[in-house]
């Protein structure tokens, strides 16, 4: 006989032993149910199973657990005592226990695809013997208005009804899905997915996590190799490292961040520290940047003020004011500058598609920057500059000469732009090899 026939003749036989394993051995269910007091707390403990939430319709808490166990009659009867005695208890007078970690205490001898030994320790010191374990199905009755701590292993947790009251998360390697909550949620995770409707203030530690959230209050988040979505919150206080955070729409966002993508949506105020990563946004009021290594992609700003820049590209369709000083080696692509520009840097290049006829003003200073302008119908402005080694590309039969010192390096000048006053807005340029190109 072949190898491959072997093996498929003893996948058969094990497969068929399972199915007839399932057929011959009938289920126990365990029901018990608790009274809780008005805003109590219930301690969700599960290790290595599936379980569904749902609504009860009083102040009680209750589960009914259903298993199929193949073992001796004695062994049997010592399993579902434990079972009955541990799954769910009181704490605290009013609070409410649902312990289901018993199978962290399983130790299994495994021949092939099948079990040959199932032996429960408990922590209680009992142990069961059996040939074969399996839960079918878990379902937990709790109250609306109550707390949930939930620590979890290898599970997963599917919660179907509202809860008012503190979610309070441990999960490790844990899948989770809550509906609408309206009181807080914190804790630690690792591992694990968790998916809110809705929510007070999050504050949560992620790692390696994948959390999904709909509207929330505000969200605190400690991340590292995670991805985050959220539709709509009021504030943001984000540290994230390598992962990824998309967020639809925040009033007041804070990010400190190395190596993420971030996703934003429309914001009124951002303040970003990054190092190495993306940020793309539609539309933001205020924003505080400083980063190293960052593309930065945004619709429409309207003040952005750049410091500790170094080697960014930033890419900005429509903004108000643009304030950067002392960055190095930064590319700003600006569809449309509509106010006002201060810019300080080294090794910098700008390149300003349009300027607003009615702009403020334009300050221009640092070493080996690369500038263009492009205008359409201006209004009058002054234009000035003191450079060293300049070089310009200027319409200058446009203006009027109101000074103009040169020599073999150095150049001085004034020029005026139709009939100027002391109101008109100003462009002036300071340096060390500068390069100007300004259209008209």
């Amino acid at each position: 006989m072949s190898g491959y026939k072997h093996l498929l003749l003893i996948s058969i036989f094990v497969l068929s032993t399972v199915c007839t394993w399932a057929q011959d051995v009938s289920s126990t269910l365990i029901k018990k149910e608790i009274k809780v007091g008005a805003s109590s707390g219930v301690e969700l403990n599960l290790y290595d199973l599936s379980a569904v939430v749902k609504p009860s319709s009083g102040n009680e808490v209750r589960i009914e657990l259903e298993y199929i166990a193949d073992g001796k009659e004695e062994e049997l009867t010592k399993l579902k005592s434990l079972l009955e005695s541990s799954v769910l208890r009181t704490s605290g007078g009013s609070n409410a226990i649902v312990d289901l970690t018993f199978q962290k205490y399983f130790d299994l001898e495994i021949m092939g695809m099948k079990w040959k030994k199932v032996t429960i320790k408990s922590d209680k010191k009992q142990k069961v013997n059996l040939k074969e374990f399996k839960i079918k199905r878990c379902e937990i009755w709790i109250p609306e208005k109550i707390n949930v701590d939930l620590n979890a292993k290898y599970s997963k947790l599917d919660v179907t009804n509202n809860i008012s009251g503190v979610l309070n998360l441990s999960l490790y390697d844990t899948k989770s899905n809550f509906k609408e909550l309206a009181g807080d949620v914190m804790g630690d995770l690792k591992y694990s997915q968790l998916t809110l409707a809705s929510a007070g203030k999050i504050n949560l530690n992620l790692y390696e996590c994948e959390l999904t959230t709909k509207d929330s209050e505000s969200l605190s988040l400690n991340a590292k190799y995670s991805q985050i979505r959220n539709e709509k919150t009021s504030s943001i206080d984000l540290n994230m490292y390598e992962g990824s955070f998309s967020c639809q729409s925040a009033e007041d966002v804070s990010v400190e961040s190395k190596y993420a993508e971030l996703n934003l949506g429309a914001i009124k105020k951002l303040d970003l520290k990054a190092y190495e990563g993306s940020c793309v946004f539609e539309n933001a009021g205020n924003v505080h940047l400083s980063a190293k290594y960052l593309g930065l992609e945004a619709q429409k700003v309207g003040a952005l003020q750049l410091y500790e820049a170094y080697e960014n590209e930033i890419k900005i369709r429509e903004i108000k004011s643009l304030t950067s000083k002392d960055g190095k080696y930064n590319e700003f692509t600006i569809g449309k500058l509509e106010q006002s520009l201060v810019h300080s840097g080294y090794e910098d290049e700008i390149d300003i598609e349009s300027l607003s006829a009615q702009f403020q003003k334009i300050e221009i200073a640092g070493k080996y920057n690369e500038v263009n302008l492009r205008m359409t119908n201006p209004q009058t402005y002054l234009l000035s500059g003191k450079l060293q080694y300049p070089d310009l590309k200027i319409p200058e039969e446009k203006y009027r000469i109101r000074e103009k010192i040169m020599d073999d390096s150095n150049l001085e000048f004034n020029y005026e732009y139709g009939n100027v006053n002391a109101t008109s807005p100003k462009i002036s340029v300071s340096g060390y090899e500068i390069a100007l190109r300004l259209e008209h």
